[in-house]
């Protein structure tokens, strides 16, 4: 009796898959950028929410603080839309 060799997968079910594979370490890698943007953001709102905050802390600094508080703000809100936009993709079998 002859084994015969496995077979593989087409070339073009090969090249989903790897897409798949991509877009998924992607999406890992965009989450963990969320969290850091979302970590940031409870940091800087621990910081003001300090009784002696604005006391001890210089206006430039205060002002520093909100832009990049503002700029963390807008990254996140990306990251989370571009996060949807490829989940729904990737649910719908279509990555």
């Amino acid at each position: 009796r002859k084994t015969q060799a496995p077979t593989r997968a087409p070339r073009s079910n090969r090249k989903g898959k790897n897409k798949q594979r991509r877009t998924a370490a992607q999406q890992e890698k965009r989450l963990a950028r969320i969290e850091k943007a979302e970590a940031r953001l409870a940091e800087i709102d621990a910081l003001r929410c300090e009784p002696t905050y604005y006391a001890k802390t210089s206006p430039d600094q205060i002002k520093a603080l909100e832009c990049e508080h503002a700029d963390v703000e807008r990254e996140l809100a990306a990251l989370l839309e571009e996060w949807a936009e490829v989940e729904e993709t990737m649910d719908k079998g279509d990555p």
